[in-house]
């Protein structure tokens, strides 16, 4: 198991690691190779109006000069709306309705407007939701439409594959939970941070700039993504409190208790209109503060017990990494740039893949000690000869309370072995003892189990078969011992048994009803020897 879910790992960070260095190498080609794309280039518009209450620009351009040669311009927006007017006829539109369900932003946008190969005059209108992203600078780029399209898709080929490897992680983590941790009885944090991985794994998706260009409705997606990031701070601290074994409630529950109310306001805030995301996103921040300061209180108190081992390590090494991730995005959020998280991308998923491999490597050792435990109690409650149940097994059995209604206890007797092990050898007694063992449990497995109680004696418990079916499998057993003879074996086997059901009126245990059952084996055992004297 150790050795297939390092292969696993080896192979996720492999290709990995082989995709960004062919993205790499296919931005190269863009540029430079023999197939290179049509260039494009910045476009300077010629006036630039602003409305009286600073909320809406107005760009004027004069493109009959370019037209020819282009026909499409791309520019990017972050809470804002924008038409686009060539020769006054409107060609191209990002609004929201005044109200929906997902609030009235379109989020970030890559706007690609295509315009007349014989037009003149292009105006762009962008309108800001928020007064705190009015007055921005917009960059506009002209080029080949296809040329346009195919450079944002390259362009975000590295953060794609990096969100996608974070939410292949995480979904890995929760399905290798899920089917492992009942094995071991482990805990949830496995599975805490396998969510907690899937939730940033999908919301660095949603944010990159091939999920905007894929989807049109830019309202749906961010609201998605402001959802999905509501979401993380809650198994984030519940992973936090089991990992470092923190004997600490009050404050993972305050934490993850701001986050549930945090989420349920943004949500109805967003949704009715009187809050919208972008007015909580300072709180949504404090949250991940709290849990990011969390998880320095878990390392430092795990160091002031533990001191500076690998762990401690391992996890100051995390906390820049997140610290990194997350001022990177704080950043890029309030400025506003386009797809320019890579380094934030970058961090979470050195991140995970340095945690994940922690705790993964734990859980698989955890597995290979409980596989070792099954062993050790399987042969704690086997014959090592036979490979019955031993008497200690029986003993348990007597001990569990079972219902035992309608149960029967048969036992055997080997006769002859001490005969075999005087003129034969203790080697020829030994394969009689398996020999044996093999024909009884051969018999009654089907309805029962069976136990070597003692050197040469052997019990099985049968449950829920009538007497005459019981008869039926002891006619069986009969026929068996009896194919077993005309093999010619170095010694006759003969085997007495008994039989007897539990009675509760005068039975008090299990052990009581195979008492029975020895009396009837003794009779049987008797008339066979009695048989082969007057033979």
């Amino acid at each position: 198991m150790n050795k297939k879910i390092k292969y696993v790992y080896i192979f996720m960070l492999i290709f990995g690691l082989s995709l960004i260095v062919a993205s790499f190498l296919w931005g190269i080609l863009d540029k430079k190779g023999p197939f290179a794309a049509p260039a494009s280039s910045d476009l300077l518009p010629e006036s630039e109006v602003f409305s009286e209450d600073g909320l809406t620009v107005t760009y004027t351009f004069n493109i009959s000069e370019i037209a020819s040669n282009y026909d499409c311009i791309k520019f990017y927006t972050n809470h804002q709306f924008a038409t686009a007017y060539c020769d006054g006829r409107l060609i191209y539109s990002l609004k929201s309705p005044d109200f929906t369900l997902f609030g009235r932003t379109p989020g970030s946008a890559i706007n690609l407007v295509k315009f007349d190969k014989d037009a003149t005059t292009l105006t762009i209108a962008i309108k800001a939701v928020y007064p705190s992203v009015a007055g921005r600078h917009y960059t506009f780029t002209v080029g080949d439409g296809i040329y346009l399209h195919s450079k944002v898709i390259t362009g975000s080929i590295i953060a794609c594959i990096l969100s996608l490897l974070i939410v292949a992680i995480g979904f890995f983590l929760v399905l290798f939970w899920t089917i492992f941790h009942k094995k071991v009885n482990q805990g949830p944090t496995l599975l805490y941070f396998g969510c907690t991985v899937s939730l940033i794994g999908l919301w660095c998706l949603n944010e990159t700039e091939f999920i905007t260009l894929l989807y049109l409705n830019h309202t749906v997606t961010s609201f998605i993504s402001y959802m999905l990031l509501l979401l993380v701070p809650v198994p984030f601290v519940q992973y936090i409190r089991k990992y470092f074994l923190l004997d600490d409630k009050v404050i993972c529950a305050t934490i993850s208790l701001f986050s549930i109310a945090d989420f349920c306001i943004c949500f109805l805030g967003n949704t009715t209109g009187l809050l919208p995301f972008k007015n909580t996103a300072i709180i949504t921040q404090c949250v991940f503060a709290l849990s990011i300061l969390y998880l320095i209180y878990a390392v430092m108190w795990y160091y002031r017990r533990f001191g500076f081992n690998k762990l401690v390590q391992l996890n100051v090494a995390a906390i820049i990494l997140i610290l990194i991730g997350f001022i990177s995005d704080s950043v890029i959020f309030y400025i506003g740039l386009s797809n320019g998280d890579i380094v934030g991308k970058f961090c979470i998923l050195i991140y995970i893949f340095l945690i994940t491999r922690v705790i993964v490597w734990d859980f698989i050792a955890e597995i290979e000690k409980g596989k070792k435990a099954v062993v050790y109690q399987e042969l704690a409650m086997h014959d090592v000869m036979t490979g019955l149940y031993n008497r200690t097994a029986f003993e348990e059995f007597e001990k569990s309370g079972a219902d035992l209604t309608g149960t029967a206890v048969i036992t055997f007797d080997l006769n002859n072995l001490k005969k075999c092990n005087d003129t034969l050898g203790h080697i020829s007694g030994d394969k009689y003892l398996i020999n044996a063992a093999n024909i009884i449990e051969s018999s009654f497995k089907d309805i029962g189990k069976s136990y070597r109680i003692g050197g040469d004696e052997f019990c099985s418990v049968i449950s829920g078969v009538s007497e005459d079916r019981l008869k039926f499998y002891l006619q069986r057993f009969e026929r068996y011992e009896q194919e077993y003879n005309k093999l010619k074996n170095e010694a006759t086997m003969e085997i007495a048994y008994g039989y007897a059901y539990f009675n509760p009126e005068t039975d008090t245990s299990p052990e009581s009803t195979r008492e029975r059952a020895d009396k009837m084996m003794y009779q049987k055992k008797s008339e066979m020897k009695q048989d082969e004297k007057r033979e």
